[in-house]
């Protein structure tokens, strides 16, 4: 088929609104240069030890982190959609330097999100 033509799935119009949702899950990666209470971290130069599984790298592989979003997508044109998300998230840091000792630690991360985009 050339180029521009559509392919397969219904075809999308402005004025359409859809329910959305994606899951995603990946490497955390954090680079923790940071001042609690007057204590600075220190991870060492930034020309030094860049990445990633060392001690003292400047980033460094530390945990997982994992999430689920959902909302809906409203087509305004052919080709641009606003979209609202509730994102949920969580994540698990291991030997993370948030202070002078490692520190291990979990947490979850909700969040909307709203964002405008182009398909082409």
């Amino acid at each position: 088929m050339p180029c521009g033509h559509h392919r397969a799935g219904p075809e999308q119009q402005a004025g359409d609104l859809q329910l959305i949702s994606r899951a995603g899950a990946g490497i955390l990666l954090p680079h923790a240069e940071n001042t609690i209470l007057g204590r600075t971290v220190e991870v060492g130069p930034k020309n030094d030890n860049v990445c990633c599984f060392a001690s003292n790298d400047w980033w460094q592989v530390n945990g997982w982190t994992a999430g689920v979003e959902v909302g809906v997508r409203y087509r305004f044109y052919k080709t641009l959609y606003l979209e609202l998300t509730q994102k949920s998230g969580l994540r698990r840091a291991a030997r993370c330097r948030y202070t002078v000792v490692q520190q291990t630690s979990r947490s979850g991360c909700p969040s909307k999100v709203l964002s405008m985009g182009f398909h082409f």
